[in-house]
């Protein structure tokens, strides 16, 4: 068991290496062609490079104000802007490659499902947010959130609070010396 569990982590660590050093890849190469086309445009066209690049400049603005009117995280939207007003050339390249959407990160990190709660535990669970919500509105929409996430509301249950650690394991001796049968941790 904790071969595979070393060899996924392994794997992980490699998954995220390639991802990193293909995203450096793809922008130094960008860079280059951002470098080649200004080459190239002052070398054929002596005359109308100028013109040629604040077309381009001109199209990388337009982008620019695109991508500030679309929705979405601010800090990820600024940084389309800064490359695509600073390199257009490698800025437009990078947004037809990438479409300018973001893309979260997709590692064979497969998420752990929810325990199956049986149907009835659900309905119990339903029936305790609407008491709540009629008790306390601001309160029953976070259970309410809270359920959706597959966490239930139970009632009849209770918490105890421990001001400092000392508390807390004077009580946890006094509950492991009550134990008859079997203490599970």
């Amino acid at each position: 068991m904790r071969r595979t569990g070393d060899r996924q982590a392994r794997s992980q660590r490699i998954e995220r290496r390639i991802s990193a050093v293909s995203s450096i890849a793809m922008c130094v190469l960008t860079v280059l062609v951002q470098i080649v086309v200004t080459l190239l445009l002052t070398r054929l066209l002596k005359e109308h490079a100028s013109l040629a690049y604040a077309i381009l400049e001109l199209i990388g603005v337009v982008m620019a104000v695109s991508v500030f009117l679309r929705s979405g995280s601010p800090s990820y939207k600024l940084s389309w802007l800064c490359l695509l007003l600073v390199l257009p050339v490698s800025g437009m390249l990078l947004f037809f490659l990438w479409g300018g959407t973001h893309q979260a990160k997709t590692l064979s990190l497969k998420k752990v499902p929810p325990p199956a709660e049986r149907e009835s535990a659900r309905r119990q669970s339903e029936n305790n947010v609407a008491k709540l919500t009629r008790k306390d509105a601001a309160m029953g929409r976070v259970a309410a959130y809270l359920q959706k996430r597959d966490f239930l509301l139970y009632n009849r249950t209770s918490a105890k609070y421990f001001g400092d650690g000392m508390e807390f394991f004077d009580d946890l001796i006094a509950h492991i010396q009550q134990a008859e049968t079997y203490i599970f941790l």
